[in-house]
């Protein structure tokens, strides 16, 4: 899995063509969250800037919903690391 992310992240750097972020996300039912994740923030185009972005909000976030959201965003980019 890891290396099909890799793989196409190479071929979308060489041929200079941009590859989707959602191409790049399994296609796993577990991933369903983290798909809704970047369609609601359509500016994130990359996991490390998606990463960053989940990472500051699950430490300003006032409630435990929200923390648990941010909690499972970070887990499922990690997996995809």
């Amino acid at each position: 899995m890891k290396h099909h992310i890799k793989k196409l992240l190479r071929e979308s750097l060489l041929g200079g063509n941009k590859v989707s972020i959602f191409d790049s996300i399994p296609e796993d039912s577990r991933y369903d969250l983290l798909r809704g994740f970047f369609q609601a923030y359509p500016s994130l185009d990359n996991f490390a800037s998606a990463y960053k972005f989940a990472n500051e909000k699950y430490y300003d976030v006032r409630n435990n919903n929200d923390f648990d959201y941010y909690d499972t965003i970070i887990s499922l980019l990690d997996t995809l690391k």
